[in-house]
């Protein structure tokens, strides 16, 4: 159905994911051959290799001949690289639409900028540790920034809205449904969790403090751990969670503290009767969706910048 209705999108993309081919598999080809001159006598337990020849050398059960074990495919290993390289496009996703919410809450940003300026519990020079733990220093609300961002924008996050699927074993039974002897596959619709009136007061809301200590998110953590109530899980949970959750935030956090502690950030003027300005009536930025596989602003984010006094 996808293919029917977006026919020239879906084309597109096939065109796009030809380029990719294009542009590694001549450096994976490079790097096997480039590996077949020697068989890894001269390599010590503390060299790093590049990633490319854990691709190369990994072997993995084969579905169709099993116990036999395969190589991973030209196709599968493209898919791979690009999956590495691929963590920025969620990053500045999630770090734009978290920009557009301190645009629109400035006494949100500003309690931000005061904390990462040195003004409650900050180091002396202004820096701020950016730790993916929940920090005891100075990035507490920085913590919570991010974190509330992750909450709210789940579903701006390439494959952010589902996770899965799982695969259930049979006998076990769930509110009012039986999973069937057989088992079943379960996904998660990742976006809908976050945003839960059960588990969250006022979930649209972007509040921060409810990360903060005494908050209903305190002991909300990037990946969940067992036998802990589920409020959110941006990165999956258990063996399906994401592995780079971690330098996910710490990137966002990352970008996001000197942008906010060395400037000013408004919604550019005019903010509304100027074409894509992306502003609403009462001055802010407007936060209206555009769906895709990644959920962008209907109009991009644009903002009026001015350094900090």
């Amino acid at each position: 159905m996808a293919k029917l209705r977006h026919g020239r999108k879906w084309r597109r993309f096939l065109a796009f994911r030809s380029r990719q081919a294009a542009l590694f598999v001549p450096h994976i080809e490079a790097r096997r051959r480039q590996m077949s001159g020697y068989h890894g006598g001269g390599d010590g337990g503390d060299v790093r290799r590049p990633y490319v020849d854990l691709l190369i050398e990994h072997r993995f059960p084969d579905e169709n001949h099993p116990p036999a074990k395969r190589t991973l495919t030209e196709d599968e290993m493209v898919s791979l690289m690009v999956e590495l390289f691929g963590v920025a496009e969620a990053t500045v996703t999630a770090l734009e639409w978290t920009l557009a919410h301190l645009v629109n809450q400035t006494e949100v940003q500003a309690k931000q900028r005061h904390e990462l300026a040195g003004d409650h519990g900050g180091d002396n020079d202004g820096s701020v540790s950016v730790s993916d733990k929940k920090p005891t220093g100075g990035s507490t609300y920085l913590h919570a920034v991010v974190l509330e961002c992750l909450r709210l924008c789940t579903r701006h996050i390439p494959a952010g809205h589902a996770r899965g699927p799982f695969r259930g074993r049979g006998g076990w039974h769930s509110n009012r449904n039986t999973v069937p002897a057989g088992g079943m596959r379960v996904q998660f619709i990742l976006a809908d969790i976050g945003k839960d009136k059960k588990l969250w007061t006022d979930p649209d809301e972007f509040r921060p403090e409810r990360f903060l200590p005494g908050g209903e998110g305190e002991d909300v953590d990037l990946v969940p751990a067992e036998l802990k109530e589920i409020k959110m899980m941006p990165f999956g949970a258990g063996q399906k969670a994401c592995p780079g959750a971690a330098m996910g935030a710490q990137f966002i956090k990352a970008f996001l503290a000197p942008l906010v502690r060395e400037f000013e950030w408004a919604a550019a003027l005019p903010a509304v009767g100027e074409e894509g300005s992306g502003g609403t009536a009462d001055g802010g930025v407007d936060m209206t969706e555009q769906y895709g596989f990644v959920t962008v602003m209907k109009s991009p984010l644009r903002v009026h910048i001015s350094p900090c006094a």
